[in-house]
């Protein structure tokens, strides 16, 4: 559950030069007199002012998408091939002491206090538009922690990064299978913004709707039990499409921190063949 709970709280403008061709708008001026002297006089007056404006703005976009929480996150990239250095296996760790529980209401620190281990992220690739990441978990809260290779990391689908250094990933349903349990999480998305250096993404927000029910075997109990724990918390389940056992999540504020040493895939099979896996 700790790793469900863990996925959970991790879990764009065209300018325009806007000055007009300025034309001769003089009225002629009639001879109201009642003699038939012609006004002879032509407007001879040449409209000679050039628009000189110059623009010297970059080539970028500008906006304020919203977070899955409703926070905003003013950024700012370029529509071309962006400068983004080749962040291919670079592993940044979560500091779950930063992340912000905005749903369930009231429960966030509960929810925290029962993560043992924090989550770590690697890029597996990356292009001007696209990036993608890899979740797993640390073995522990200190900083620069291994991964814990035990646990199965997770390969996501790539991630919006037309805005880099900002990304978004999702809304899209996603399946993790952790200990023989099939977890569903529906709506998921995942944004936020690497620093300046690319050593660090701060800050991060996530929003989805979990299959908790699924979990029933790992707590011994039901899946309408799962729930029942959850409500104690002041956590209410609520339905989705994997079923009635569901609980919504929205955290915002995460901030991560690069580590030295990559994350290395790991499945169910490799972590069954690991002599020191439990």
């Amino acid at each position: 559950m700790r790793f469900l709970l863990l996925t959970l709280a991790l879990a764009a403008a065209c300018r325009g030069d806007d000055d007009a061709e300025k034309t001769d708008t003089t009225t002629p001026v009639t001879d109201g007199d009642a003699d038939t002297d012609a006004d002879t006089d032509a407007d001879t007056d040449a409209d000679t002012d050039a628009d000189t404006d110059t623009d010297t703005d970059a080539d970028t976009d500008s906006g304020t998408p919203t977070s899955p929480t409703g926070d905003s996150a003013t950024f700012v990239g370029t529509t071309a091939d962006t400068a983004v250095p080749d962040l291919v296996g670079r592993t940044y760790v979560f500091d779950i002491d930063t992340v912000n529980v905005v749903a369930p209401a009231n429960v966030g620190g509960i929810l925290l206090g029962v993560i043992e281990q924090p989550l770590m992220v690697q890029v597996t690739a990356v292009t001007s538009t696209e990036i993608s990441f890899r979740l797993g978990l640390a073995v522990d809260h200190t900083q620069g922690a291994a991964q814990d290779l035990c646990v199965p990391t997770v390969d996501f689908a790539p991630a919006d990064f037309s805005f880099a250094p900002f990304f978004a990933y999702g809304p899209a349903d996603t399946t993790i299978n952790y200990l023989g349990v099939t977890l569903s999480l529906e709506d998921l998305e995942f944004q936020g913004t690497f620093t300046a250096a690319y050593d660090g993404i701060t800050p991060a927000a996530v929003r989805g709707i979990g299959d908790v029910g699924a979990l029933a075997p790992l707590l011994s109990t039901t899946p309408a039990g799962v729930c029942t724990l959850l409500a104690a918390v002041g956590a209410n389940c609520t339905a989705c499409n994997a079923g009635p056992y569901c609980l919504p999540y929205a955290s915002s504020g995460a901030q991560a921190r690069e580590v030295l040493t990559p994350m290395v895939p790991r499945t169910e099979k490799d972590i069954a063949a690991d002599p020191t896996c439990p």
